[in-house]
């Protein structure tokens, strides 16, 4: 349960702080779930994957599932490091969410990034992302998380004059700073 103290800030990320990446196997395992969510490439013994299946074929937790992405709590084995990890996972082929989100993180400035929930590591094709587990704000009343989403918003909006879609579903706390987690429909 996370405490209410807001910590927007814009101070850059201490990178000694996450130390997580994909396995190969997991990163085999990842790109397959994706390739099989979009119907792409599949085997012949392979069909379509559904994501109310996906727990039923695959060790994974599913935390959420969004327009276009599925949020898996990641396997131990699937990564290195001790950072407690997730991942998102793309299953529409057509919105590339993802692939946005991995540009705003390498465009970002440091003063930017510190806004955002660092990325980790992503695959070469854009169909996965690795990011620090968020804590969502359970104990907080919706004007608190409405105070800490507008002081993420305005922050942003005075670096980024385009950002807009930042809203309670899309922030958290990560290492207890409050930063946006979801955004992918971020403009740079």
């Amino acid at each position: 349960m996370v405490e209410f103290k807001k910590n927007v800030t814009t101070e850059y990320w201490d990178e000694s702080l996450f130390d997580c990446e994909a396995t190969r196997e997991g990163a085999r395992m990842m790109d397959e779930i994706s390739r099989r969510y979009q119907g792409h490439r599949t085997r012949p013994d392979e069909e379509p994957l559904v994501i109310q299946d996906t727990e039923d074929q695959y060790p994974v937790e599913i935390i959420n599932t969004g327009k276009t992405r599925v949020v898996i709590d990641m396997p131990d084995e699937w990564h290195t490091g001790t950072t407690d990890c997730i991942a998102k996972i793309q299953w529409d082929p057509h919105y590339h969410q993802t692939s946005r989100e991995i540009n705003v993180w390498e465009n970002a400035s440091g003063r930017v990034g510190a806004l955002l929930a660092p990325i980790l590591d992503s695959s070469d094709m854009a169909q996965w992302i690795i990011m620090p587990r968020a804590e969502f704000y359970t104990s907080l009343t919706p004007k608190e998380i409405g105070d800490i989403v507008r002081e993420l918003k305005g922050k942003l909006r005075e670096l980024l004059p385009k950002a807009t879609d930042i809203r309670r579903g899309n922030v958290g706390r990560i290492e207890g700073r409050d930063v946006v987690i979801d955004y992918g429909t971020l403009k740079l």
